[in-house]
């Protein structure tokens, strides 16, 4: 019994024993703390594995008898050659390490370092329990200027330069031997004397307020490895002229820009998806801006103050302009609001005094609280039957504002919107009338105005639409129909739009009832089954013929006939008609004015419109008939196209206006070569004309008391 417990106590010694000397071998020859890091470095291997590379924990605690541990176990690989160590003690392979172990807080800290056995037997700790001071920042000078950083895993934050910093400056792209890849939170603030700042491409994020209040700054060239310009980031650089922001650049802080007065210039990177909020607050130099395709989001106030904006293209993949974004671009003209854009916030375009135009998508859904407060200038807004609600105060001030097209949804719930007592609003819906579906507009007036139907076959417009009566055919209501062949159009309506049957190449009958004041040939343009029958088709009570001479010159009566016809000659011996033309009769042009010029009826065949005005029949809004003619440039022959040109009036149905221009409109070139004058007569018996302005088109205001227009065009 003696003899079997020697042999077990002798093979235990034995085995453990044999397990000490297994243990892994080790040292530690360097322990130290540094800049937000502590150094470790040494070797270790296993006698078991020589070749192998071991594992190393490295523990980090807070006090002297290393209770408290400062974050998780450092864990390292021995996988450094250590050439010495081989020979040493005759192995191969990799058994060294060293490595810095970065610290985000200073203080004092002790370091204990474990070898890892690689057959499982005890971990023995490398060298001994070891303290050591680590620093927060440091300060290095380079080109003249003391430069204060801190290191996080191994990358060199700059925090801070002097506040005297000035003139041009290049940020290093290393500090201490560490990379430059951040710009931290006012690292420059209130240098007031810095001028010009270039970031090289190892920063990879401007942070906040890094730049704020430099109110000298005139440049900056950002690296191309940024990546976010933070909050308030160059709020306040008031002299800051223009910025490039690189493709790099995925994000735009909230008030990156806001107050840069002076800035005038801002190309944005197309690696930008984000530009925050109010981040070109203010920039009041700032006239145009392309925002690149690959912006999803911009935030509330973007360009709030940006007075001298004037055009801005939104990409398509916005979806929503947030609250304040344009609010007082008093320089704003237009703009247009990408398809997928579904929502217009709180007072997204508040006194856009200089807004004259803007197109809303299909896929709005909402309009925010006095979204177009204060916008004077425009005129015209059509909001898409998409929206379901209009937010409280929308139109308020809008004092221009003359037409307002809004779905049926919202007919009683306007109240709220402010829209101005001037302003006609017609409601926009649809109606099936005996299996058809119509398109109306509708106002308080009690009048629909029919915008839509039928694109194949007979178009029978109804004479009743929701209840009202049907009295106009609205602008391009059947443009490019091709496939209608004829229209009926019911007794009661007043006006037909400009276009409203363009372009219906097969359009072969159309009939007209008995009145039509406003009836512009211009309706059926494109319509050429319609023209070859040189309007023999349209049944209108009195279609006539002017003949001159051998030039016939066919048109539609547009207003109630007249017994005779009374032609007028100027002083240039050009007839002028001022009344409607009874069917069938004609206008002799004085033969010996057509003997002034032989080359006339060569030059014009049947088309006479050029020479000859015929804008008889046009009406105000009262009713009353308008007309319109033009003199020549005296000394000018008029078998000289260039010499010529044909004045017309048009009755805005929706305003009561009357738009006098020149059709068709000529080229920029040739039209800077004439100056036009537009008179006006209450009655043609009147002495004199009234000179009412220079230029065309020339709008003159609904019930002005003028019925009688003349327009002089002078060579320049």
């Amino acid at each position: 019994m003696k003899t079997m417990f020697l042999a077990t106590l002798a093979a235990l010694l034995a085995a453990a024993t044999a397990r000490a000397a297994s243990l892994p071998a080790k040292s530690l020859d360097e322990c130290a703390g540094g800049l937000c890091a502590i150094h470790v470095k040494g070797w270790t291997y296993d006698p078991d594995v020589p070749s192998q590379s071991l594992t190393v924990h490295v523990y980090l605690y807070t006090d002297s008898g290393c209770t408290s541990q400062y974050g998780d176990t450092r864990i390292l690989t021995a996988n450094v050659l250590r050439s010495d160590v081989n020979q040493a003690h005759g192995i191969t392979g990799n058994h060294g390490f060293d490595a810095n172990i970065f610290i985000n807080d200073a203080g004092t800290y002790w370091v204990k370092v474990f070898a890892i056995d690689a057959t499982g037997d005890s971990n023995p700790q490398i060298g001994s329990t070891t303290s050591v001071t680590v620093t927060k920042s440091a300060t290095v000078t380079v080109n003249g200027i003391a430069w204060t950083f801190t290191v996080f895993n191994g990358e060199a934050k700059l925090t801070d330069v002097p506040k005297n910093t000035a003139g041009a400056i290049a940020i290093p792209s290393t500090l201490g031997g560490y990379p430059v890849t951040c710009i931290g939170i006012r690292a420059f603030d209130d240098c007031s004397s810095l001028m010009s700042v270039k970031i090289p491409d190892s920063v990879t994020s401007i942070g906040n307020m890094a730049f704020y209040n430099c109110s000298s700054l005139m440049s900056v060239k950002i690296g191309n490895g940024v990546t976010s310009i933070g909050l308030n980031a160059f709020f306040g650089c008031s002299s800051l002229m223009s910025v490039t922001i690189p493709d790099s650049v995925t994000s735009i802080g909230n008030n990156a820009f806001l107050g840069c007065s002076d800035l005038k210039s801002v190309t944005i990177g197309n690696g930008v998806t984000n530009i925050d909020y109010y981040a070109f607050e203010n920039c009041i130099g700032l006239t145009s801006l392309t925002i690149p395709g690959n912006v999803a989001s911009i935030g509330v106030g973007a360009f709030q103050g940006c007075t001298r904006l004037t055009s801005l293209t939104i990409p398509n993949g916005v979806t929503s302009i947030g609250s304040y974004t344009f609010e007082n671009c008093t320089g704003l003209t237009s703009l247009t609001i990408p398809d997928g854009v579904t929502s217009i916030g709180m007072r997204a375009f508040l006194d856009c005094t200089s807004l004259t135009g803007l197109t809303i998508p299909d896929g709005v859904t909402s309009i925010g609280i006095r979204a177009f407060q204060g916008c004077t200038r425009l005129t015209s807004l059509t909001i898409p039957d998409s929206v379901m609600s209009i937010g409280d105060d929308a139109f308020q001030d809008c004092a221009g504002l003359r037409t307002l097209y809004v779905p049926e949804y919202f007919r009683n719930r306007l109240s709220g919107a402010r829209v101005p007592s001037a302003c006609r609003v017609f409601y926009r819906g649809r109606e099936v009338v005996n299996g058809v579906e119509w398109g109306y507009l509708t106002d308080y007036a009690r009048a629909s105005i029919a915008i839509g139907g039928p694109t194949n076959g007979v178009a029978e417009i109804p004479s009743v639409l929701r209840g009202y009566p049907v009295v106009a055919i609205g602008e391009g209501a059947f443009r490019n129909a091709a496939g209608l062949t004829r229209v009926v159009i019911p007794a009661g309506v007043t006006s037909v739009g400009d276009q409203a049957f363009a372009g219906c190449v097969n359009l072969e009958d159309v009939e007209i009832p008995d009145y039509v004041p406003d009836l512009p040939l211009s309706a059926f343009d494109g319509c050429s089954k319609l023209w070859a029958s040189v309007f023999r088709s349209i049944r209108a009570p009195k279609p006539v013929s002017l003949t001159v001479t051998n030039v016939v010159v066919h048109f539609v009566a547009q207003s109630v006939p007249v017994a005779s016809v009374t032609p007028v000659t100027n002083s240039t011996g050009i007839v002028n008609v001022i009344a409607e033309v009874t069917a069938g009769s004609a206008i002799a042009i004085p033969q010996d004015w057509a003997a002034q010029y032989p080359g006339f009826e060569a030059a014009f065949g049947a088309d006479f419109t050029a020479a000859l005005t015929m804008e008889s029949g046009k009406r105000d809004g009262a009713g009353r008939p308008l007309h319109v003619w033009q003199d020549y440039v005296a000394g000018t022959d008029p078998t000289d196209p260039a010499s010529l040109f044909a004045a017309s009036i048009v009755h805005d149905a929706q305003t009561g206006d009357m738009i006098v221009s020149c059709s068709p409109e000529l080229a920029p070139a040739e039209a800077a070569k004439r100056r036009y004058s537009v008179y006006g007569k209450a009655d043609l018996a009147d002495s004199g004309w009234t000179l009412l302005g220079t230029g065309l088109p020339w709008r003159v205001p609904a019930n002005s008391g003028y019925h009688f227009f003349r327009v002089t065009v002078e060579m320049r």
